[in-house]
């Protein structure tokens, strides 16, 4: 079973509880919060006109922890994402895996550079939903720093994958996983049982690849031996 808020959250969605009308409402990020009294009139409307049981007096409800936020950070130490367009066809998976949907997402575009230039201006993604600061790769495991906007659970690393030229099979998602902290440091494993091939090498990994919404942050991988 998937919760529906972390599907939706990793589809760019906001995800909000209407506690008055107990109503989940989910709207695309960067978007108003749209109108939806007319919904709230039709239910109550048909709740009117079915027998209703006597209401129990409702218990308080205890104030949900304060939601993590990315932290904000002087002018002139970040770089805007800036990205170019991405076409998904470019791409291929094996061993019975996907292209990730997020390449085939409207306005999809990859922003390419090094480990360097990410240490010398951390990147903002996503209309600042994400900060990616630093990426320390070992030869088991890819830990990379960055920051987000959380929930009452608290912060989601990104999602990531581990491209092979243009081979994109090695995907790594972490939305079971939360952080309280901001910014935190998310350790991604380079080799699962379950990857195509029999495992990953991390010289055979060409580039590491920081995915929100439809933004493609694609970092060059030092150890990287080609082929």
């Amino acid at each position: 079973y998937l919760p529906a808020r972390f599907v939706a959250e990793a589809l760019g969605y906001m995800v909000e509880w209407d506690a008055e009308h107990n109503v989940v409402l989910a709207y695309p990020r960067g978007e108003e919060k749209p109108d939806i009294s007319e919904v709230i009139d039709y239910i109550e409307d048909e709740e009117i006109q079915e027998p209703q049981e006597p209401k129990q007096p409702e218990k308080p409800e205890e104030p949900l922890p304060q939601q993590p936020t990315t932290p904000e950070m002087p002018a002139g130490e970040t770089r805007p994402f800036s990205g170019t367009p991405l076409d998904p066809n470019d791409y291929e998976a094996h061993g019975g895996w996907a292209i990730p949907p997020e390449f085939k997402l409207p306005g999809a575009s990859i922003m390419e550079m090094t480990v360097e230039e990410l240490r010398q201006k951390p990147v903002v993604m996503g209309d600042g939903y994400r900060v990616v600061y630093d990426v320390n790769i070992q030869e088991d495991k890819i830990h990379i720093k960055q920051a987000s906007e959380g929930n009452a659970e608290g912060s989601i690393p990104a999602p990531i994958v581990l491209a092979k030229g243009n081979d994109v099979s090695v995907q790594r998602d972490n939305t079971l996983v939360h952080y309280e902290s901001n910014p935190y440091t998310h350790g991604y494993y380079i080799s699962l049982e379950a990857d195509p091939g029999g495992g990953t090498k991390i010289q055979n990994i060409s580039q590491i690849m920081v995915l929100s919404y439809n933004q493609i942050l694609a970092i060059e991988n030092p150890l990287y031996e080609g082929g």
